[in-house]
């Protein structure tokens, strides 16, 4: 039977309670569904390129509008030029830039407003400076119903500019960021507004479908590791539970090595995970360049630190001047442009390898959670070679 379920304390709920988080204990809440009566050579025969070719994997069931942009069926790149200057024979990348707004997030939007609207909602909201925010922005126009965006003070105006595209209510709310996401569930239940926040539970099931694309790709014969941005934790557990669901239908013979990446400025899954603690601690003060992770109490951290060490991954965490340098490295020798908070998986897999972690011969995954030009703010760290010329100069000057 389907239902909601918290991984710690083990109680069940119906699908249909608006529930995000356990009541008893306070843990976010996981889909769990009956998987489907189906095979491998069934899903490579399916046409769809989007997520929604995996549509008997989400809970989903009976008459549902489907609220998409083509979102996922994004490629999986050999990164020959990058890979061969770490020192990796096998390194590919997760390009989720190319979902249809820049980012991951379109996944967990796409099947997170499509049930809301089944439980009948016409307003949804979410908690996010960024990416989330433009997406949540971004479907909810494409269902035709009205959005509400819950933002930081001193939020830059080009992002503000970016989501308010969508003609969402943006709400710029003083206080401590990672409260505000707690206050989000209480105000969306008093004032009948669907939070699809990070760790929604109905976010996490569209989100999952990057392991199953992974796995595809490799004729489901999985790679040894992937590394993974984490902010919030959401997508770190939702890469989890679709490599985890594929093992249990025996598609694959392992679950792959999960590395969650945080930004040193704001790392408290990281912090919490060297310590060898079993919960994390708000991070006071935090500061870094990728903002699109700077998480300073993340909902779903307990859980990340649960699944990382239940099998046997790994959380680190790198310096901006380690994040900065790979963004350049991917755009200077991969051609592609993401975001800081993107390039902390790659910064990861060049010092996990510096340290001798990686030996050079794995299979390695880097996921590529959002583009660079969601970002602006990271120009003022690049200065151009430019050259000034007039028309009869050009000449010498390209010699």
């Amino acid at each position: 039977m389907n239902h909601l379920y918290c991984s710690l304390c083990r109680k069940k709920y119906g699908l249909k309670e608006i529930l995000f988080r356990c009541p008893k204990c306070n843990e976010p809440l996981e889909v769990v569904c009956e998987l489907p009566k189906t095979n491998k050579d069934d899903l490579t025969r399916r046409r769809e390129n989007s997520l929604w070719r995996y549509k008997d994997f989400f809970p989903l069931k009976g008459k549902i509008k489907k609220i998409s942009l083509n979102e996922g069926g994004t490629p999986l790149i050999k990164s020959f030029n990058l890979g061969r200057k770490i020192g990796l024979r096998s390194l590919y990348l997760k390009n989720e830039i190319l979902n249809p707004t820049g980012s991951f997030k379109d996944r967990g939007t796409s099947i997170g407003i499509s049930w809301a609207l089944h439980l009948g909602f016409d307003k949804v909201g979410t908690v996010s400076t960024g990416n989330m925010a433009v997406s949540v922005g971004a479907y909810a126009a494409r269902a035709g119903i009205k959005s509400f965006i819950l933002v930081s003070v001193g939020i830059p105006k080009n992002k503000l500019g970016h989501i308010s595209t969508f003609n969402p209510l943006i709400l710029e709310v003083e206080g401590d960021y990672g409260q505000l996401y707690y206050e989000s569930l209480k105000i969306g239940k008093k004032k009948g507004i669907y939070f699809i926040n990070s760790d929604n539970p109905f976010r996490v099931e569209g989100q999952k479908t990057v392991a199953f694309e992974i796995c595809e790709k490799f004729s489901f014969d999985v790679p040894d590791f992937v590394f993974i941005p984490v902010s919030a934790g959401g997508n770190f557990f939702a890469i989890y539970k679709g490599f985890k669901e594929f093992y249990n239908l025996g598609f694959i013979p392992k679950i792959p090595e999960l590395i969650g990446v945080q930004a040193e400025g704001c790392s408290p899954i990281a912090n919490a995970f060297k310590k060898g603690k079993k919960s994390i601690e708000r991070v006071k003060n935090s500061q870094t360049i990728a903002h699109a992770i700077a998480n300073p109490f993340p909902p779903s951290g307990n859980r990340v630190l649960r699944i990382a060490r239940e099998n046997k991954g790994k959380i680190v965490s790198v310096s901006d001047k380690e994040i900065l340098n790979a963004q350049k490295l991917l755009s200077k020798y991969e051609g592609i442009f993401c975001q800081p908070a993107s390039a902390t998986s790659i910064a990861s897999v060049i010092k996990l390898k510096k340290e001798g972690y990686l030996k050079g011969g794995e299979v390695i995954v880097s996921i590529l959670t959002g583009n660079g030009l969601n970002d602006p703010s990271v120009f003022e760290y690049y200065k151009p070679n430019l050259k000034k010329a007039n028309l009869n100069e050009l000449d010498s000057l390209l010699n």
